[in-house]
């Protein structure tokens, strides 16, 4: 049966679906429904974006994430923290308590303890250094290897990576609060 012409192939549908989804994850966040998600930029798996109050208002939240199979894995720098998001819909938080999100992508290794938890989603602070080695180890790397507590490891596609890693990381260094610029590890 020949597709219409106003339906979009598999892969935008699923870039769709993911910024949509990020911007559901972003809004609640920081509280602000008037706030802007911007796409940065698209790759492969996965996708940048910045959240802005307006058009021209420095960018607060910075994020890199990717879905996949009914997981959603995502680097967020806010004017907080650095975090580590990761869901799935094969479990959830408030049953199952993911203590701890262990993370491998090449000879990178680490565990991290959840921060915080939302119906399947754990969130965990990452240090700075953690991050940039992660990134770093992502460059080289197809595939990383992410286990949310003692359920099974799941396998995240790194494809594309890099240029949204690179597109994060110019966001990050630009995060304002208020009219302070923040000090920003990327610099």
């Amino acid at each position: 049966m020949p597709r219409s012409r106003l339906s979009l192939p598999h892969r935008a549908q699923g870039v769709i679906a993911a910024c949509l989804i990020a911007l559901v994850w972003l809004c609640p966040r920081v509280g602000l429904a008037q706030s802007k998600g911007v796409v940065l930029v698209t790759s492969g798996d996965w996708v940048a974006m910045e959240q802005r109050d307006t058009p021209t208002a420095p960018a607060y939240i910075c994020s890199a994430f990717t879905q996949r199979n009914g997981r959603l894995f995502e680097l967020q720098m806010n004017i907080v923290d650095t975090e580590i998001r990761y869901s799935g819909t094969g479990w959830s938080t408030s049953e199952d308590v993911p203590p701890t999100l262990r993370l491998a992508v090449g000879g990178f290794r680490t565990t991290l303890n959840v921060s915080d938890d939302t119906n399947n989603v754990a969130v965990t602070a990452i240090a700075t250094d953690q991050l940039l080695a992660m990134i770093s180890a992502m460059e080289k790397a197809n595939e990383m290897t992410v286990t949310a507590g003692s359920l099974p490891a799941e396998t995240v596609s790194l494809r594309g990576s890099n240029r949204v890693t690179d597109a994060f990381q110019a966001c990050a260094r630009q995060l304002h609060t208020g009219d302070d610029v923040l000090t920003n590890p990327f610099q």
